[in-house]
């Protein structure tokens, strides 16, 4: 009886190590599926999120395929001929003439065959010629020009009255920083067989850039920063966002090395459009004129006139007739906002104005001597003016 006793007592240890050692691996297993499982779960997503990613690319090269496809056909070659002095040999020898080429892009915006480009194509052109995409040639002829917003309106010689491929107009106001945008132009002109434009994907790098130092002539303002290439020969050619839309002229670029280096600028079309609804309303382009000059105020008007500002600008001339002495605008007044809107400089005013056209009503904040002035300005044509 004892003895079997101690048989008996002899499995309990066995059994206990037994019990432990399903434990150990039950706690080993446990471990093992918890590492494992995520990886066999991601193993059957990957082919789903890859579709998906295969998917979503298609979709968006879709969409640049029709974007590019709505708006080429209305992209041009624009090649500018002028006659400039060549510097002669030496100082015995007379200056001569020698034939410029100057070599562009631009967008027909409208079915007559009327296109935008660069004023700096065109300027004292006198000779235009406009390729097409499909290989069509045009004379061109200058109709329309705003030197200080580098904007020209080209109409093709259309003898058998043609209708033409328009682009889209968009709305450059709503553009966002990072949206993706497409640069489209000739950068080779005519140094190849092809007419047809290259196209480049980028996004908006930023917004309301201010580049005016760069010009006393040109305003380089509220201007659209790109990273799309732009090449020599882009200039005048389209910006254009998703939709197949063209929301900006390609202008100007930052460059050391004369090439893309992902720094482009392209004009609002918000700008363009206002230009192009000047001529056609008015068959010119008008520019706007407030009948005053003033500049930015220095130490010493502040000391010598007496001024009790020292922020805004300080009229310096007042146009007899004009609009500004209607107003009741006098010599040495401080201009200190427009429209509510504080200036400091005068490129800040011109950025301001530029959003009035010829017969708006604006309201001057004007500091004469210490007193505060409410005065309202109609401004008019530059060719109304009185000198």
């Amino acid at each position: 009886m004892n003895k079997e006793r101690r048989g008996a007592g002899n499995w309990i240890p066995i059994l206990s190590g037994f019990l432990a050692g399903l434990g150990l691996a039950a706690v080993l297993l446990s471990l093992y599926l918890n590492a494992r499982i995520p990886v066999l779960v991601e193993d059957l997503m990957q082919p789903i999120f890859d579709e998906e990613a295969r998917n979503r690319d298609i979709r968006e090269g879709t969409i640049l395929q029709e974007a590019i496809e709505k708006v080429t056909p209305a992209v041009v070659t624009v090649e500018a001929l002028r006659r400039e002095a060549a510097k002669p040999r030496s100082r015995f020898f007379r200056s001569r003439e020698q034939e410029v080429l100057t070599l562009g892009s631009g967008v027909l915006v409208s079915e007559i065959g009327r296109l935008v480009t660069s004023y700096h194509i065109v300027s004292n052109a006198h000779s235009i010629k406009v390729t097409l995409e499909d290989g069509r040639e045009y004379a061109g002829k200058l109709m329309a020009s705003s030197p200080k917003y580098d904007i020209a309106v080209v109409e093709l010689h259309n003898p058998g009255d043609e209708t033409f491929p328009a682009a889209e107009l968009g709305d450059s106001d709503q553009l966002r920083i990072g949206e993706k945008v497409l640069a489209i132009g000739s950068p080779f002109g005519t140094q190849i067989n092809d007419p047809r434009p290259s196209v480049t994907l980028g996004v908006v790098s930023a917004l309301h850039r201010d580049f005016s130092f760069l010009s006393d002539n040109v305003l380089f303002s509220d201007m659209i920063q790109t990273d799309a290439a732009i090449n020599q020969g882009n200039s005048g050619g389209p910006l254009v966002d998703l939709r197949g839309q063209v929301v900006g002229i390609t202008t100007i670029i930052f460059t050391e090395g004369g090439g893309s280096e992902g720094v482009g600028f392209a004009r609002p079309i918000e700008d363009v459009v206002r230009i192009l609804n000047e001529f056609n309303r008015f068959g010119k382009i008008r520019n706007s004129w407030a009948g005053f000059e003033a500049y930015e105020i220095r130490p010493q008007h502040v000391k010598y006139l007496g001024l009790k500002t020292q922020k805004g600008l300080l009229v310096t001339r007042v146009f007899a007739g004009g609009p500004g002495e209607s107003a009741g605008l006098k010599k040495f007044d401080v201009v200190t906002a427009i429209n509510g809107a504080e200036i400091g400089s005068r490129r800040e005013a011109s950025r301001i104005l530029w959003h009035y056209e010829v017969g708006d009503l604006i309201e001057l904040s004007v500091d004469r001597m210490g007193e505060v002035h409410e005065l309202e300005l109609t401004l008019v044509a530059h060719e109304e003016s009185v000198p």
